[in-house]
């Protein structure tokens, strides 16, 4: 998709884009969580567990509300106006972008393998694209991630993000309470262990 853009190119077919145009094959995406009981074959997923066998695995409850995530942060395309910052988790640094479309929080599946996050067994459950892709989700609890210097312990999602390492959603943002968002600076205030 950002190939495309660079090319200027129309996402759904090889015409140019300029301002006004309408394409001849318009499309809807929706991304949409749904629970489903089906053998998952992510060979990526695989590989690095066949890499990380020393990893350790503990098995949790999937929590009740089902996951959602973005088109946007899913591809990793956004527009110039979109709250992104650095955070550090583990010994890397990761962008981030925060979405108050989501549900929950996610993280790429490289990141996670990268990391060597601790591993959390869930009963599977299916993100379904309009174009009919399916993704398995594993999930990590208590993830510390550091973000400009406040630290936080999070539940995490992965997914094959692009462009992005970690998409924080709802989950995170109900942790903060009361907050105040400038979507003009792009910044957000709050108070957290009793510092702004």
């Amino acid at each position: 998709m950002q190939t495309r853009r660079a090319q200027g190119l129309c996402f759904h077919c090889n015409d140019r884009f300029t301002t006004g145009y309408r394409c001849k094959k318009p499309q809807l995406l929706l991304l949409k969580g749904q629970k489903d009981v089906v053998e998952c074959k992510d060979t990526s997923v695989q590989q690095a567990s066949e890499v990380n066998q020393d990893i350790d695995v503990v098995e949790t409850q999937e929590p009740a509300i089902e996951p959602e995530i973005t088109l946007q942060a899913l591809t990793g395309w956004s527009t110039p106006k979109v709250m992104r910052m650095i955070a550090k988790i583990g010994h890397l640094e990761a962008i981030v972008l925060i979405d108050s479309g989501l549900t929950h929080n996610f993280t790429s599946e490289c990141l996670a393998s990268m990391l060597r996050m601790l591993v959390v067994s869930v009963e599977r459950f299916i993100v379904r694209v309009a174009n009919g892709k399916k993704t398995c989700q594993r999930s990590f609890n208590k993830v510390l991630v550091d973000l400009q210097g406040t630290k936080f312990y999070l539940k995490l999602f992965s997914l094959p993000l692009s462009g992005l390492d970690l998409v924080l959603g709802i989950q995170w943002l109900e942790m903060l309470g009361s907050m105040v968002c400038n979507l003009k600076l792009l910044t957000i205030d709050f108070i957290w262990d009793n510092y702004i």
